[in-house]
C-alpha cells in the first residue's frame, strides 16, 4: 500500500465499504484485495455487533502520508501493523476529537447531526457535476481511544468521489466514479 495516499473502511451494520485515494487507480484497486483480507479478519476476531436497523456504523481512517508523527498511533489488526491517524472530526459545527471519550457528549452531537439530516441530502442531490459530487454517511463512529473507555459519537462521513478513487463493497466489486 506503498502507493496510496489514504484508505478508509465503514463498516455499516452487514456492509462493509472500502476507499482508497492514490496517484495510480490500478495500485489502489491492486491493494483494496489485501486491505479487505485485514478488516474481515479483524471483525472476525472482534465480533461487531450487526445491526439489521442500519442505525449504526463503524468508521476507520488509515492515513499513510501525514505530515506529523505526533498524531499518530499503531493499530494492530491480526499480524498486520496500520498506522492510523488522530484528529478532529468536524460533526456538523461541532468539532470534537477522535481519540478522547465523548460519552456525554454524543447525544447532543445526534440531535445536531439528526437536524441537518436531510439538508445534507439535498446538498448531495444539488445537481454537481460528477467530478465534485460528494457521498454522505450518517452513521455513529466507534472509536477505542489511548486514554480510556471508548466512544461512539454520530459522525459524517463525506467521500469524495473522483477517478482516482476505488470503492469496493462487501460483493467484491469494484466502482469507477
Amino acid at each position: 500500500m506503498d502507493n496510496i495516499y489514504s484508505a478508509s473502511a465503514l463498516m455499516h451494520a452487514d456492509e462493509l465499504t472500502l476507499v482508497a485515494s492514490g496517484a495510480d487507480i490500478h495500485a489502489c484497486a491492486a491493494a483494496m484485495q489485501p486491505a479487505l483480507s485485514l478488516i474481515t479478519k479483524w471483525a472476525a476476531e472482534h465480533s461487531p455487533k450487526i445491526n439489521v436497523g442500519k442505525s449504526e456504523s463503524a468508521l476507520f481512517y488509515i492515513s499513510l502520508h501525514t505530515r506529523s508523527e505526533e498524531d499518530m498511533f499503531d493499530l494492530l489488526p491480526g499480524n498486520g501493523n496500520l498506522r492510523i491517524q488522530s484528529r478532529p472530526v468536524r460533526l456538523l459545527d461541532t468539532t470534537v476529537e477522535q481519540l478522547l471519550n465523548f460519552r456525554t457528549h454524543a447525544s447532543n452531537a445526534a440531535k445536531q447531526t439528526m437536524l441537518r439530516r436531510y439538508q445534507l441530502k439535498l446538498v448531495a442531490q444539488a445537481g454537481a457535476s460528477h467530478h465534485t459530487m460528494r457521498y454522505f454517511s450518517i452513521g455513529y463512529v466507534h472509536s477505542v481511544p489511548l486514554y480510556c473507555g471508548d466512544a461512539i459519537v454520530p459522525c459524517l462521513a463525506p467521500t469524495y468521489l473522483h477517478n482516482m478513487e476505488v470503492r469496493y463493497r462487501d460483493s467484491c466489486k469494484t466502482f469507477f466514479a
